[in-house]
């Protein structure tokens, strides 16, 4: 049965099956009716008659509940479907938990998923990529640094909400596995300005186009679509599928490839922003290939290769140790080159160890190397900044944060 939304008073009621990613909008819209137009407070929301739904149709729902609850002062009482499978998912899933948490305890086993968490800090962005990770890898029979595009995707959705969304509620993010098949599926959503506000592109439509087709190049405008960008490519590029809901913009990029995606404009404006990210693990080369800066295996680099390593004198920085669980955002690279600094101001010169770094995001990378390159000027930088122990990945994506610095000037 398709999706209906009912109103009865104070009552929204969802009838059918929420399948598509975009059909929150319509359930977003009636509870802006109950409280933003008629000024309802307390609120019952009504899945008994509900027949399915997703994490992909789900999770979006959190950070609207959030707003309302925390910014409005709405409370909400959920009433769970009648059928005692999807009874069990709102509550395992832990959206039952995050729309009524008066009612429902929050979850924490993660049996074939990550249940929905809530991140606002770096440190939370990093344990929430650990429990994924933690939970893959006893159940797909791959190494660590085949799941390197799909970590770094996840560092790069959620830091996206930290510096670019300006969400009043945070990020919510959860993860679900498909270890038969090699699929994971992540989904992060946000209650903040959207794509096109971010990018300050007037279209919403236009906007996630450019995201996905043009991340990575040199103003604040692009950064916000970098992690979308390359996000985007990893899905697509292993065969997955990818999706973006943003103000009036959806985006939907199919099993085709990279080039094979569509957008499109919605009557009813989705208040933040929501992501659906599909990828196959498995692929050592595919975050090179997604970010188009290597064709080379994702395998650690010798001790000989490494930038600098032949000197010895100053004892090195491990990144490993100093920021284990903030290698994923900006914010965590701005306090390692803080320290970095102070270490190049005490010794004259500073050797950084990635030693048992699987992966960092591109944001890491500028807060750290790309901003002392502009700041240092290449030949203070080349002659006083060493990197040790950095894989190929690793190494490509400093690479590419002080080429994006020189181009920047």
């Amino acid at each position: 049965m398709p999706l209906e939304v009912g109103h009865d008073g104070n009552r929204v009621m969802l009838r059918g099956a929420l399948r598509r990613f975009d059909e929150l909008r319509v359930v977003s819209a009636a509870l802006f009716d109950a409280i933003g137009r008629r000024g309802q407070r307390a609120v019952t929301l009504d899945f008994s008659a509900c027949e399915e739904f997703s994490p992909a149709t789900m999770l979006p729902l959190l950070p609207v509940a959030a707003g309302y609850r925390e910014v409005s002062g709405a409370t909400f009482e959920l009433v769970a479907p009648e059928d005692e499978g999807l009874k069990r998912l709102l509550i395992d899933s832990n959206w039952a938990h995050f729309i009524d948490p008066e009612r429902y305890a929050i979850n924490e086993e993660a049996g074939g998923q990550v249940p929905a968490q809530r991140f606002g800090a770096e440190t939370e962005v990093g344990a929430i990529v650990a429990g994924v990770m933690e939970l893959l890898l006893p159940r797909m029979d791959v190494e660590r640094e085949a799941l390197a595009a799909l970590e770094w995707s996840m560092y790069e959705l959620m830091d996206n909400v930290l510096c670019h969304a300006e969400s009043p509620t945070g990020g919510f993010a959860q993860a679900s596995v498909d270890a038969q098949s090699g699929w994971v599926e992540f989904v992060v959503a946000d209650g903040g300005i959207g794509v096109a506000e971010s990018m300050r592109i007037r279209d919403h439509e236009q906007a996630l186009g450019r995201a996905i087709a043009e991340g990575g190049t040199r103003d604040r405008a692009a950064h916000a679509g970098d992690g979308l960008f390359g996000a985007f490519r990893a899905a697509t590029l292993s065969g997955g599928q990818f999706e973006i809901n943003s103000g009036f913009g959806l985006l939907y990029g199919s099993r085709e490839g990279p080039e094979e995606y569509r957008t499109g404009k919605r009557r009813i404006r989705y208040s933040g922003t929501a992501v659906r990210c599909e990828v196959g693990v498995g692929d050592a080369g595919l975050l090179g290939r997604a970010l188009a800066f290597c064709d080379r295996a994702y395998e650690p680099l010798d001790e000989s290769a490494q930038r600098g390593s032949g000197a010895g004198e100053v004892a090195p920085f491990s990144i490993r140790e100093e920021a284990a669980q903030d290698v994923g955002s900006r914010s965590g690279g701005r306090r390692v080159r803080e320290l970095v600094e102070e270490r190049l101001r005490r010794d004259g010169e500073a050797v950084l160890d990635f030693g048992g770094v699987a992966v960092i995001s591109s944001g890491f990378a500028d807060e750290v190397l790309g901003r002392l390159f502009a700041g240092m000027g290449p030949r203070a930088f080349m002659s006083r900044v060493r990197v040790r122990n950095a894989n190929v990945v690793i190494e490509a994506l400093i690479d590419r944060a002080i080429l994006q610095r020189t181009r920047a000037g």
